[in-house]
């Protein structure tokens, strides 16, 4: 069996889209109709205009001939002129940024600087808070002048706020939002400590607070009370129990997917174990290895549901072969067209029509949420009381 290449792409969440206002340029009515007038001709008294002319001349030529010693012919010493007025308006000269100074991007810059302070001296642990204006990403993105980090960082806090709210339908201008991360090193090292999220949709707050327990090989995101925020299959229907995090759901939107994301991916090391969510019969592997990876297929005729598995490492069954709830089929990997290690499951009904479903709002599939031990609480409402305090002195 030949093993394909991993292929770049797109286990990434695009949870919002940029959009760019278009401003109509309109004279101000202040200024409408406002030409200069000429004072009409006949006020204009030329005679007048003659004799001022003449005496002005004469004064002037009597303070030129006329010197402090008497002498004729020698020029008289004028103080220095003051130095003018710093002009209003800029040499056409000056750059254009210098002649206008944008107030709106002057108090940009200055949140972005107080937005992102170290946190107790640590230099990787920073915080954000912002009130939503259009789009997550736009959001994030108004507070974070690079790219792609306000990118990747917008969709970690969406799969966070994936598990409480309908990122792309239920957000509201004016939500506020507060968070805490980190980023020892490059983007891909980005983790969120705190969320807090302000809903004016369901008037309230969700949090969501990172914990690595004793016994945890991830850790993983809890609300106030020390349960979990993310769903968990449970039992032999889980495909996979050792991974990281749910990255992404079916349904979401990503750029050049006109029907969204066909399964839930589920981040977790090469090799990690991944099993049968049903007794079924496996249909078809190995296909479209392009694009899917090292990839099985299994029909649940007693469900009236399909499952699919793809960009695994390792198929240990075969076409017709029968298999059981919970028995061990591959191992996750990262092949096919894919960005990092991960499984892709997939849910679907049978027949000619086939409709992909999210398992964690199927009734075929029973979740739960985990709670953290009495023994661990103590120490969990510790560490989020200081991301709190964090939060606040930032």
């Amino acid at each position: 069996m030949q093993k394909t290449k991993p292929c770049p792409v797109l286990s990434q969440i695009y949870p919002g889209q940029n959009f760019f206002e278009i401003f109509n340029m309109h004279d101000s009515p202040s200024l409408a109709d406002q030409d200069v007038q000429t004072p009409p001709k006949k006020l204009i008294r030329k005679p007048s205009i003659h004799i001022a002319l003449f005496l002005s001349l004469g004064i002037t030529a009597a303070i030129f001939f006329s010197g402090s010693s008497g002498q004729a012919g020698q020029a008289v010493e004028t103080p220095p002129l003051a130095k003018p007025e710093k002009s209003v308006i800029p040499p056409a000269t000056a750059p254009l940024k210098k002649q206008i100074s944008s107030p709106s991007e002057a108090v940009e810059n200055k949140i972005v600087k107080t937005s992102f302070q170290p946190i107790n001296n640590n230099q990787s642990v920073y915080t954000l808070q912002a009130e939503v204006d259009r789009s997550l990403t736009h959001t994030v993105c108004k507070k974070i002048n690079d790219p792609s980090e306000c990118q990747a960082l917008a969709a970690h806090i969406a799969r966070l706020m994936t598990w409480f709210i309908k990122v792309n339908s239920q957000l509201r201008k004016g939500d506020k939002l507060a968070l805490l991360y980190e980023k020892p090193g490059d983007i891909k090292s980005l983790k969120i400590l705190k969320l807090s999220y302000n809903s004016s949709f369901f008037q309230k707050t969700f949090q969501a607070n990172f914990y690595k327990a004793k016994g945890m090989k991830y850790g993983a995101y809890y609300d106030q009370n020390g349960i979990e925020i993310a769903l968990h299959i449970v039992g032999k229907q889980a495909p996979i129990k050792d991974y990281m995090e749910i990255t992404s759901l079916p349904g979401e939107m990503r750029k050049g997917r006109r029907m969204g994301h066909s399964g839930s991916d589920f981040k977790a090391e090469a090799g990690a174990p991944v099993f049968s969510s049903f007794d079924g019969r496996v249909l078809r592997t190995q296909w479209n290895i392009r694009n899917n990876g090292y990839c099985i297929e299994i029909d649940h005729p007693s469900k009236g549901l399909m499952t699919r598995y793809l960009h695994m490492s390792r198929v240990l069954v075969k076409p017709g072969q029968q298999v059981r709830a919970g028995q061990k089929i591959g191992e996750s990997g990262n092949t096919g067209r894919t960005f990092a290690p991960h499984l892709h499951f997939e849910l679907l009904t049978r027949g000619k029509r086939k409709r992909i479903l999210n398992p964690f709002e199927s009734k075929a599939i029973k979740t739960e949420r985990k709670h953290l031990p009495q023994g661990e609480l103590a120490a969990f409402r510790e560490k989020i009381q200081s991301f709190e305090s964090s939060l606040k002195t930032s």
